[in-house]
């Protein structure tokens, strides 16, 4: 009999390929406004 191994599997959706964090643009009162977004270590 052998050892039991255990997998533990991660899931991750809708990253987009943004795993850095970058700009983004928003609107803002009707102005244009860049602000970080994204990146996996905000998630």
């Amino acid at each position: 009999m052998t050892d039991a191994t255990r997998l533990t599997i991660l899931q991750t959706a809708d990253l987009h390929g943004q795993l850095e964090t970058h700009d983004e643009f928003y609107l803002e009162d009707g102005h244009p406004v860049y602000r970080r977004a994204g990146g996996v270590a905000r998630m």
